[in-house]
């Protein structure tokens, strides 16, 4: 009769225990499920169990104030980043409109000195004081340039964390983008002396941001602006995979360098040294430029030739953020 009894007891104790044991495991798999469904989504959620058990509740507890505290430093870091940007965008802007004003009395100066010389002088040429007043205005014409070069950077490196967010997605004819940024800075070019080879495959079209697409194109032709003489050309075509292959090449006379030594931010040719003609910041832009658009650059060097390629995808789908193309 004992041993009935204590059978009897025992068995309830172990559905009991196993009845415990189900809910138990119940609330560990709800808590599993919602912990994927937060990371999966920007989301308030928290997370919930099924019963009230107090090892489940103090589990819950202290997972759900994590979770809080993560979304308070996310919080924090974004509305930081955010500061961060309008401050450089105010700065970029406040920068650049006294610049232009310097850079246009520069230009007066020296085009007035020059007008003074020839009417003073005739065929002896400038006066020695002439003379050395378009000297001061073509060195504070280089450094206005050597500020305004870096100052495009700055605006592109800011454009680039904006675009971290989110990319601006529309059907880009990039063709005709292609030939737009080229047409735009013909002068520049023929100025100096480079004639340009185009090779464009025309109708080719692409899912992308135009705004990041034009800066790529601009930094190249501006890479061609300093470096270029003689040739130069572009090719835009297809390849087989669907993606589009964008090359630019041109005649260089700078000394040879390595094309990882390009690549690298602040990089120049004088090592130790960074000169307002350093390409390294210019080529690592222009690949942060492309990776935000799921692009890929490659940079290839030879004594006198000098060659970017960037491939660039058929389609990026508006649900990809731009940490997510450049991986």
């Amino acid at each position: 009769m004992i041993e009935a009894m204590l059978l009897a007891f025992a068995g309830v104790i172990i559905v009991a225990l196993a009845v415990a044991l189900g809910l138990l495991v119940g609330d560990l798999r709800r808590i599993v499920r919602d912990l994927e469904y937060i990371n999966g989504a920007a989301t308030n959620a928290t997370v919930t169990a099924n019963t009230g058990f107090g090892l489940t509740r103090r589990l819950v507890g202290a997972v759900n104030a994590n979770l809080a505290q993560t979304r308070r430093l996310h919080d924090q870091r974004f509305n930081q980043e955010l500061r961060i940007r309008r401050m450089l965008t105010n700065l970029t802007h406040d920068i650049k409109t006294p610049l232009t004003v310097a850079r246009g009395y520069v230009q007066l100066l020296g085009e007035r000195s020059v007008g003074a010389s020839a009417g003073a002088g005739g065929n002896a040429g400038p006066g020695p004081g002439m003379a050395a007043v378009a000297d001061v205005c073509h060195k504070a014409s280089s450094s206005l340039d050597s500020v305004d070069y870096y100052l495009h950077y700055l605006m592109d490196f800011n454009l680039i964390q904006e675009k971290s967010e989110g990319l601006s997605l529309s059907r880009v004819d990039l063709s005709s983008l292609v030939q737009e940024d080229l047409f735009a800075a013909f002068d520049h070019l023929t100025g100096r002396g480079v004639v340009v080879e185009p090779d464009i495959e025309p109708g080719l079209r692409l899912t992308s941001d135009e705004t990041l697409l034009h800066r790529i194109m601009q930094n190249l032709i501006g890479n061609w602006l300093k470096y270029a003489v003689r040739t130069a050309s572009v090719s835009l075509r297809r390849q087989g995979d669907g993606c589009i292959l964008l090359r630019m090449t041109n005649e260089s006379e700078q000394p040879y360098v390595g094309a990882n030594q390009l690549l690298k931010r602040f990089g120049t040719a004088e090592a130790g040294r960074l000169r307002e003609d350093s390409s390294g910041l210019g080529l690592s832009i222009v690949r942060d430029l492309a990776a935000t658009v799921g692009g890929r650059m490659e940079v290839e060097t030879q004594p006198g030739v000098f060659s970017v390629s960037i491939r660039l995808p058929d389609q990026l789908h508006p649900s990809v953020t731009a940490s997510e193309a450049s991986d």
